[in-house]
């Protein structure tokens, strides 16, 4: 009886819908596409390029030219501006123990 279920377990066929970044990893391997060729076509490392595609969101520029590369919308993070530097909110709190 315990094997009837074991059996059926490791022959199930129903997996979670594959993530955004497993798509498109699929979808770069099938066009023979890495990171170090995307690196390239976009003036950065393949680790810049790793961290730009596992964001949940990305440059606006950077998407464009991610798109530009024949990339589907659907695999790509999110294009949104975002501010660099530290937050306002951190900012703050050193300025009590700033003496003149």
């Amino acid at each position: 009886m315990g094997e009837n279920i074991t059996n059926s377990i490791t022959n199930d066929t129903t997996t979670a819908p594959a993530s955004r970044q497993e798509r498109l990893k699929t979808w770069l391997s099938a066009r023979g596409l890495t990171l170090a060729k995307l690196g390239l076509a976009l003036g950065v490392t393949a680790e810049g390029v790793r961290v730009m595609l596992r964001s949940k969101t990305v440059n606006p520029i950077r998407f464009a030219q991610l798109r530009g590369l024949g990339i589907p919308v659907d695999l790509l993070p999110s294009p949104e501006f975002r501010k660099s530097g530290p937050k306002a909110d951190r900012c703050a709190v050193g300025a009590d123990s700033v003496t003149e």
